[in-house]
């Protein structure tokens, strides 16, 4: 891989912090040279990431049931994607291809299509 993605808290945990209100940020690091790339978003909650399988997308799920993808060679969001229901897990994944992406939920699997990027 060419790619390392960290994540974490950047509120600090104070007495009276609200759990729900805890934001969270994200790292992208090249590995190639260990230099450090912000990601455009914040977010609230817990999240999950999954790189394509060429390295070129990273897919960004957040608590609020909406993945986020970046283009890295753009390093640009280039799609964002919300499905009908909002109990689906934190898990997705790519297809071999890179061409959908695929998220497991009480309603069923919701599937998109990425071929337009």
């Amino acid at each position: 891989g060419h790619w390392l993605l960290t994540g974490g808290q950047i509120t600090p945990l104070r007495p009276g912090v609200n759990l729900l209100e805890l934001k969270y940020g994200f790292e992208l690091w090249d590995v190639s040279n260990w230099s450090e790339r912000s990601l455009p978003m914040t977010i609230t909650g817990g999240a999950a990431a999954a790189f394509s399988p060429s390295g070129g997308l990273l897919a960004v799920g957040t608590s609020a049931a909406v993945i986020t993808i970046f283009d890295l060679s753009q390093d640009k969001t280039v799609q964002t994607l919300a499905g009908p229901d909002p109990f689906r897990s934190g898990f997705f994944v790519f297809s071999p291809d890179g061409k959908w992406l695929a998220q497991p939920g009480r309603q069923g699997i919701s599937l998109w299509s990425l071929a337009g990027n």
